[in-house]
């Protein structure tokens, strides 16, 4: 085989090449399993879950955290609940460098996300859709084939049974305390088997999860407390839409 023609030969049974830069996870066993070793730049992720919770939080947080520390701005588009920057906080991330916009429709998120992709000197932008098209997320996929950050849609599980553009989809959900059950669904390789349980906890948090679970039994009670507490970690600025 001519040494040009095996450089760009993609078999299916291996991890394929991304075209554009990644960015690492935080997570070396999910780093292991993703083309590139990380988050892929310039294209759509999409995040599916049960329901909306501190999921998306918990597995971009740690990524995301080194792109706010690059002095790129964070972009939150659309998040179900108050964010809690304390949380954010906690993971390194300066609340300056976090934008957070509330649009009124499913139509604005949509047009914001748009915009946000198409914006130079972004270093993510996170976007809730849970009423996007296959078309809608292929026309994202396409303006995200311009940019050089990350662009994740969290969108709900049952997108799991639609086409989508995005060339990696992950399916996540709470697995415990500190613990976050993640399948890749799709991405460019062999198909992914069975789920990844990642340890998600902030640095500041770990060492309170690790002496909960070798607590006695009767700590139990006590210890929801910690789950509430951590289940609010979602920047408190809330902004409205802007007029187009």
């Amino acid at each position: 085989m001519p040494d040009g023609l095996a450089a760009v030969l993609w078999r299916g049974d291996e991890l394929g090449t991304p075209s554009s830069a990644v960015v690492a996870t935080g997570f070396d066993a999910l780093d292991h399993e993703l083309p590139g070793g990380g988050w892929p730049v310039g294209c759509a992720t999409e995040l599916l879950q049960p329901q909306y919770s501190l999921a998306e939080a918990q597995l971009l947080l740690p990524a995301v955290s080194r792109l706010s520390g690059a002095q790129r701005q964070v972009l939150v588009i659309g998040a179900p609940h108050q964010p809690f920057l304390a949380g954010w906080r906690a993971w390194g991330i300066c609340e300056s460098h976090v934008l957070v916009v509330q649009p009124h429709t499913p139509a604005e998120s949509l047009w914001v996300t748009e915009q946000a992709v198409r914006a130079d000197g972004i270093g993510a932008v996170m976007a809730w859709l849970p009423h996007a098209r296959a078309d809608q997320v292929r026309r994202l996929q396409a303006c995200a084939s311009g940019s050089d950050f990350p662009l994740f849609l969290m969108r709900p599980q049952d997108a799991a049974l639609q086409s989508s553009a995005a060339p990696l989809r992950v399916q996540a959900r709470l697995a415990g305390a500190g613990q976050i059950a993640v399948h890749l669904i799709k991405r460019r390789g062999p198909a992914h088997d069975g789920e990844l349980v990642l340890a998600t906890a902030s640095p500041r948090l770990a060492p309170l999860l690790r002496h909960r679970r070798s607590a006695p039994d009767h700590f139990s009670e006590g210890s929801h407390v910690l789950d509430r507490a951590a289940a609010r970690a979602l920047p408190t600025q809330r902004l409205g839409l802007a007029g187009r």
